[in-house]
């Protein structure tokens, strides 16, 4: 049996999949994207060995190539460019694989990934108009209009986490303020939840995970909910001009 072999780099986690040409997923595995020595040559020597680990699990197989969503990452060119969340800097992942591989590598933006893959094997397969939304530590959108994929020139079309929905709010990592990605996101509900809970007297430490005695304050938990929809409604819509969110095939 053939298989291709996918890696979902995330600000968090890196996740895994052996995935057949039907969409079925033979297996998969996970691991965390940063660790003590959050260097290129430490990220790539772990991430490989645990592609080396789920292949050797799945004797009788045969890997036909890799496919790489990261953020920032660039089809056009294979580089990931110095992506907000992560401290990978700026990495031509081809050239960095061939110590560890010979298989081919094609690498994309990780929202435009999860676009293909709802286009090609998810509820997406019947439209030719949508826009996909991911949502983690940050925020990415891979768009879809008359049946293609939406990349732009550069590689970087319909890049929605970095909206500017408040040219004076917080800042973000990529170097401006006020993008959507910091207010609609897990980090940027996080800090909501730390900006709120300076208001009320509970000794909580917030993670992305929020604790169970967090329900004793729902009613500030609803207003930061609030809040993360009321950015949606606000930045979402902006780069939506002339893409029927949703239209089906007639």
């Amino acid at each position: 049996m053939k298989y291709a072999i996918g890696i979902d780099i995330g600000g968090t986690n890196t996740v895994l999949g052996l995935v057949d040409n039907q969409g079925v997923i033979l297996g998969r595995d996970t691991m965390l994207t940063k660790d003590e020595s959050p260097s290129q040559d430490d990220y790539f020597k772990r991430l490989f060995h645990k592609v080396s680990e789920l292949t050797e699990s799945h004797p009788g197989t045969e890997p036909v190539g890799i496919g790489i969503g990261a953020p920032n990452g660039n089809h056009y060119s294979g580089m990931i460019l110095d992506p907000p969340n992560l401290d990978l800097g700026n990495v031509h992942v081809p050239t960095i694989a061939m110590d560890y591989t010979r298989l081919s590598i094609v690498l994309t933006n990780d929202a435009n990934a999860a676009a293909l893959g709802e286009k090609m094997f998810g509820r997406a397969r019947n439209m030719d108009d949508f826009v996909l939304i991911t949502l983690g530590t940050g925020l990415g959108s891979g768009v879809f209009t008359n049946g293609q994929l939406l990349v732009g020139h550069g590689g970087f079309a319909g890049e929605m986490g970095h909206i500017i929905i408040d040219p004076k709010g917080r800042e973000c990592s990529c170097g401006k303020r006020g993008c959507l990605e910091m207010y609609a996101s897990a980090k940027g509900i996080t800090e909501t939840i730390q900006r709120l809970m300076k208001t009320i007297k509970l000794h909580i430490i917030f993670t992305t995970t929020l604790p169970k005695n967090w329900d004793r304050a729902w009613p500030r938990r609803q207003r930061c909910w609030n809040r993360k929809h009321l950015y949606f409604t606000v930045g979402l819509p902006r780069p939506v001009i002339g893409c029927w969110m949703g239209q089906r095939k007639q």
